[in-house]
Formats: C-alpha cells, structure tokens, sequence
C-alpha cells in the first residue's frame, strides 16, 4: 500500500473540518497555542505546518491527524496506539510478538 502526501489535499480537508465545526482560522490556531495567524499561514498562504506542529494544531480540535494529512480516518484510540507504538522503539519488538500471539 503505497502512502502519498498531498498539501492541498490536507488544506482542503483541514478547511472542510473547521467549516463543520465551525471553528474560524484565529480560534483553532490559538486554541493549539498559536499565534492567532497560524491555520491562516497554513490554508491560505500554503505554509507547511510540519508533523509536530498540525498533529497539536489536530489535537486540539478533536480532529483526526491521519485523516487531516493522508484522507484516511483512523480512531483517536488507533491513532494513539500508533504515537506511543512510534514513540517507544524498544519496545515495539515486545508488542509485536505479544499481538502475533
């Protein structure tokens, strides 16, 4: 399964998510901590927030980080699971053998 990253696929997503919340540019960017220019820099002036910063930006708005960057919705408890999974390589052989079991 071949993986691709679209930025104007995940800006189009990304303002689609905040139409439906409706939830405008300035209060996502300052309820994630950021300047009050941040989703704008982001959706309209094509900046590239990076993984760190999109993934709090996400977070804050109970939005999908996956879905936001690749289309593909994964539950908050999967995508968890994968940061921690991610975050923790010495103990990814042990989990890997534990659910092969």
């Amino acid at each position: 399964m071949s993986i691709s990253y679209d930025p104007q696929a995940m800006r189009d997503r990304l303002t689609r998510a905040l139409d439906d919340k409706r939830i405008s540019m300035r209060k996502a960017s300052l309820e994630a901590g950021f300047s009050e220019t941040f989703t704008h820099g982001i959706l309209k002036l094509g900046r590239d927030p990076g993984v760190e910063n999109l993934t709090k930006l996400c977070d804050s708005l109970g939005l999908s980080v996956s879905y936001i960057i690749f289309g593909h919705d994964v539950s908050p408890d999967a995508e968890e699971l994968l940061r921690l999974f991610q975050g923790n390589p010495g103990k990814q052989q042990a989990i890997l053998q534990l659910l092969r079991e």
